[in-house]
């Protein structure tokens, strides 16, 4: 390795503030600059850095280094290809575009460092985003940069053990609370049939929204007062429930019962909410038309 002088033309004379680093790499055979700001020592001290990743073989040469913006393109990619579920993609996609690609996307992966990303956190929670979040951010900051370890464009993830974030008294909750009877007597009122139906099975037989999207008439019996909960549609596909306990059977009330009755007397098959064209709901078109 070489280090050479680069001062700046705001230097004084006979001082200089950048150095130039240049670096063999005998892997591509070819010489690799690096800028260092500060004195020698500091351009002395990354000089040894270099060295011993090289020696360890955990060096990163620069034609090989990504962007986290890159990193996470691929890391939502792998997570596909393996067959995650749509809800636990949407919720990274939703993290890095609100929170990780505006401040870190153009940052080299390899150059972000521990103290960078408990800086945004604090910058986050202090304008106001709840602990909760703050918490979701740090598990997706962690998986990303695995990723970027387990392909070899980091030799270590600097988001590994961060300290979770501990909700104060008077801080405001991520989820909302449940509705109040009267509420949920006041949305049945103002519901149109179908609507009452599917509001009717969120709030008495328990059902999650993914669930109540993929059910399906055949899973329904009305004479023996109960449905059948087997999968869940996560808004590109239907998925197995999580655990044995997803799969499950839902007892009805009479009240549902005969609701369902009615709901299906204008023509029962398939799915028991869908759209025109016999496609699940969309959860986004359900929540803005509903």
């Amino acid at each position: 390795m070489t280090i050479k002088r680069a001062p700046k033309k705001t230097d004084p004379a006979g001082k200089c503030s950048r150095w130039r680093v240049i670096l063999y790499n005998p892997t591509t055979k070819k010489q690799e600059w690096f800028t260092v700001e500060g004195r020698r020592t500091d351009a002395e001290a990354f000089e040894r850095q270099q060295k011993e990743k090289l020696a360890r073989g955990t060096y990163i040469a620069r034609a090989e280094r990504k962007t986290f913006a890159e990193v996470a393109e691929s890391f939502i990619k792998d997570r596909e290809k393996r067959g995650r579920r749509g809800g636990t993609l949407t919720g990274y996609q939703n993290v890095l575009r609100r929170y990780l690609l505006p401040h870190f996307g153009p940052w080299e992966v390899g150059k972000i460092r521990r103290a960078d990303i408990i800086k945004r956190l604090d910058e986050l929670h202090d304008t106001g985003t709840s602990a909760q979040t703050c918490n979701r951010i740090i598990r997706t900051a962690k998986a990303i940069l695995f990723f970027a370890f387990e392909c070899e464009l980091v030799d270590r993830n600097v988001a590994q053990r961060l300290r979770r974030y501990e909700r104060v008294e008077g801080e405001r909750k991520a989820r909302r609370g449940a509705f109040t009877e009267a509420e949920v007597q006041a949305l049945l009122a103002a519901a149109r049939p179908h609507e009452r139906v599917l509001i009717g099975l969120l709030c008495f037989a328990g059902l999650r929204p993914g669930e109540a999207y993929a059910l399906d008439w055949t899973h329904v019996n009305l004479d023996g007062g109960s449905l059948a909960v087997v999968r869940s549609w996560d808004g590109k596909q239907f998925q197995k429930p999580k655990t044995a306990a997803g799969e499950r059977v839902v007892p009805l009330s009479s009240w549902l019962v005969e609701e369902l009755r009615t709901y299906r007397a204008d023509g029962g098959s398939g799915l028991v909410f869908c759209t025109r064209s016999g496609k699940p709901l969309s959860a986004s078109n359900l929540r803005r038309d509903v």
